[in-house]
Formats: structure tokens, sequence, C-alpha cells
């Protein structure tokens, strides 16, 4: 992390917990961290990465509604 500013180590660390609770098939856990990065740093340059991986959980969870939703934030970012 040291060529992180300490905004962007925190986003990292948590979009890290997010994948591995995707990993560990957790993908509520994976959508309610995600929720914490879009909301917290809205402005991060991994926010797309984020929108992604959060549309992808809802895609495991069966909610199709939600992962579209997502997807179409992604595209409008």
């Amino acid at each position: 992390f040291l060529w992180m500013d300490s905004t962007q180590a925190a986003f990292y660390s948590l979009y890290q917990e997010a994948f591995v609770k995707g990993l560990q098939r957790d993908y509520a856990g994976k959508v309610q961290t995600l929720n914490v990065l879009i909301t917290n740093y809205p402005q991060s340059q991994y926010l797309d990465d984020a929108l992604y991986e959060q549309g992808r959980a809802f895609v495991q969870m069966e909610n199709n509604a939600s992962a579209i939703e997502r997807y179409q934030m992604l595209v409008r970012n």
C-alpha cells in the first residue's frame, strides 16, 4: 500500500474484503461491503470495479433487477 494514499488504501482494503466474501459465497456480505465503498468513496478510481462486482453478487443471488441496476450505474459512470 506504499504507493496509495490513505483513502485509496482504505477503499482497496474494503474492496478486497468484499471480494473474499464473494469467494466464500457470502454474496449478501459482499453486497453490504461494496455498499460501504460506493457510499463512502463515490469518487474513487475503483468505483467501476465495485459496481461491477456488486452486480455479479446480485446475479449469484438471482436478484437480476438489482444486478441490472448496478450495471446501468456502471455504464452511466
